[in-house]
């Protein structure tokens, strides 16, 4: 943006335009404004790609953050700083309520672990990894062939797997399945 519709949109947005031209100086690509009026939301809308390692670069870097503030007046700047110590403000107050939690999942689970072994089990009594596997039985399959061999023996065979030696001599002296079906 420039020229008179910074202006305008500077007017419309009640300064939330100067964090936008910060952006666009920061940026070398012209980004799109976000239309709520914190940054909060700004700030977490960019915090998941490289616009945030770009942000995070030059906020460390003094002379490139000097460089990009360079245009703002006072009173934009001590907005955006106002702006920044309410977000730190709330960032450290969620930190805490999550240290919180933590350290109460913690004593929970502590509590869970001294019940175990006062009953005199481990935690792993209770997730066993290297139980057996129980096979499902297989219902035997039907012959589909049966030969009688030179000794008068019936043989018999579902047609799957391996050829019996008995089928194979069957076979190599000129049998054909098609004669041997039941």
């Amino acid at each position: 943006f420039s020229g008179s519709k910074c202006k305008k949109m500077n007017h419309l947005t009640n300064g939330y335009l100067t964090v936008s031209k910060l952006f666009s100086k920061l940026f070398s690509k012209p980004i799109k404004i976000i239309t709520q009026t914190n940054l909060h939301a700004l700030l977490r809308a960019i915090n998941n790609g490289t616009i945030m390692t770009e942000f995070t670069e030059i906020t460390r870097n003094k002379s490139r953050f000097r460089s990009a503030c360079e245009d703002m007046s006072l009173k934009q700047l001590k907005s955006m700083a106002n702006h920044l110590s309410e977000f730190i403000e709330k960032r450290a107050q969620e930190e805490v309520a999550l240290a919180e939690q933590a350290a109460k999942r913690h004593k929970e689970k502590q509590a869970i672990l001294a019940s175990i072994a006062k009953a005199g089990l481990t935690p792993e009594d209770f997730f066993a990894t290297d139980l057996p596997k129980i096979k499902k039985p297989r219902k035997p399959v039907a012959p589909q062939y049966r030969i009688k061999d030179a000794q008068g023996l019936k043989h018999e065979w579902s047609g799957r797997g391996r050829t019996p030696k008995a089928f194979e001599l069957y076979f190599n002296n000129g049998g054909s399945k098609n004669s041997c079906r039941i």
